[in-house]
């Protein structure tokens, strides 16, 4: 049963594709020299025990989709650096015992959904990312999410099952941006607020 790995010489390695996928008993991994990688894509995905990660060097990295999905006990995350970040779907999905996630650049990201995954997570903040690239969240689901910050949208999100509040609404909107498009944001099952409001907003109409 790995519960830990040995500090390989990984200084030429540019995937860690699936590298420890699965690996459920794995409860910690060292600073790896990470610098070349180019994919963290389900690098940790399904390992249950893990419950934190050094500041692997991300700098190189485009793809860290499901990185930690299914990771139950993680509960803090650094602050990886994903300048060249494009893909981050569902980077932290079923990671329940998460409460927090930094502020990510999401600069160059064209995909960012489903990044808590379902409405076990016990985020209760989302930062401001900056999502003019993306189709943004799409899907934010969470029993405990109130405060919720992100602008620049190009597709429509969803936004269900949480405690956002009348103030936190307004907030939403007012950090959409500018938009180009025709958008939408739709809140439905938020006992945070008294109503459960659909928003479209657009370059020439908002209601």
């Amino acid at each position: 049963v790995l519960k830990e790995v040995p500090l390989f010489n990984t200084a030429k390695v540019t995937s860690f594709l699936s590298a420890f996928s699965s690996c459920q008993n794995l409860r910690s991994i060292p600073l790896f020299n990470t610098s070349k990688v180019t994919s963290f894509a389900n690098a940790f995905s399904g390992c249950y025990q893990l419950r934190d990660v050094p500041l692997l060097d991300t700098s190189a990295c485009t793809d860290f989709s499901n990185m930690f999905a299914a990771c139950y006990s993680l509960v803090t995350v650094p602050t990886f650096n994903t300048s060249k970040a494009t893909n981050m779907s569902s980077m932290f999905n079923s990671a329940n015992a998460l409460k927090s996630i930094p502020l990510f650049d999401t600069v160059k990201c064209t995909s960012i959904s489903n990044l808590t995954g379902n409405n076990r997570s016990q985020v209760t903040e989302i930062p401001a990312f900056n999502m003019s690239l993306s189709g943004g969240l799409q899907n934010l689901s969470g029993s405990s999410i109130w405060r919720f910050k992100a602008y620049g949208f190009i597709s429509p999100l969803s936004v269900s099952n949480n405690m956002l509040s009348k103030r936190e609404l307004n907030e939403i909107i007012e950090n959409l941006g500018n938009p180009t498009a025709s958008q939408s944001l739709t809140i439905s099952n938020n006992p945070g607020a008294t109503s459960n409001p659909t928003y479209s907003r657009s370059s020439t109409t908002t209601a």
